[in-house]
């Protein structure tokens, strides 16, 4: 199934499951509808504080310098993976895109990635979100390899709570890739908290600076060892020119907020 597309196993948690299946039948055709289907998703968490309050407005952070291990040992593992795994699905929506499947999270090679990862997420982000009830729980783990020309159409991974991608590997080259993320205001007046972070004086000091974003696209111009978290229900796109002089390589991942 594709990400952008709700998955009905989450009815279940639901505590009105004849309430919510309707607007999911009607959110599939209707982007407003939608919108109001993931509002009242997260208002369902009644183990955390109101939707208004910690889901909107919308929140990025972005991590410089994560240098949590070895690029490349991380890169071995990737191109071993690649070259001996078949891809179990492609999406139509990816051109010029290796992409694994989601389940790295659940590969013995990939652990030493995912706990690190994991650890820090729940040690240093969670504030960022205002989560005080729940841990961060990464369900599905992946990674992209994009070349020339490579773009990926505007989605989002409703199936998730949190979503984030670490880039291992770009270009130096200016306007080789971006990742562009929409502010859903024209929905709700709404706008997009931003915080900035070197790794190195997060994890001494948790010095970080706040922009508050208004436009209508935040484009994200990554670097190598750069991280991002945001909330999975942004719509966002990937924008790969000709000038990129080698293989881009990310490793997206989307999390559950799991109560304590």
């Amino acid at each position: 199934m594709d990400d952008s597309i709700l998955n009905f196993k989450r009815f279940r948690d639901f505590k009105n499951y004849y309430f919510f299946l309707p607007i999911f039948i009607l959110s599939l055709f209707s982007k407003k509808i939608r919108i109001f289907y993931i509002q009242k998703k997260f208002f369902q968490r009644d183990y955390e504080n109101s939707f208004f309050s910690n889901v909107y407005p919308p929140t990025i952070v972005v991590i410089t310098n994560f240098n949590i291990i070895k690029n490349n040992l991380l890169l071995n593992k990737i191109y071993n993976y690649k070259k001996n795994n078949k891809i179990s699905k492609k999406l139509n929506y990816h051109k010029n895109i290796f992409q694994s499947n989601h389940n790295l999270h659940q590969n013995k090679e990939f652990n030493f990635f995912k706990s690190r990862l994991s650890f820090f997420l729940n040690k240093k982000i969670r504030s960022f979100f205002l989560i005080k009830n729940s841990r961060i729980l990464i369900d599905k783990l992946w990674f992209v390899i994009s070349r020339i020309n490579s773009f990926m159409h505007a989605h989002a991974h409703l199936q998730g709570d949190l979503s984030g991608v670490f880039y291992l590997q770009t270009t130096y080259r200016k306007n080789s890739g971006v990742l562009n993320i929409y502010n859903p205001y024209k929905y709700f007046n709404s706008y997009i908290n931003i915080y900035k972070a070197d790794y190195k004086g997060l994890l001494k000091y948790n010095n970080f600076k706040k922009l508050i974003f208004k436009k209508k696209i935040f484009v994200f111009k990554p670097k190598k060892n750069d991280l991002i978290i945001f909330h999975s229900y942004l719509m966002h796109s990937v924008e790969n020119t000709s000038s990129i002089s080698k293989d881009r390589i990310s490793v997206p991942f989307d999390c559950l907020l799991i109560k304590n």
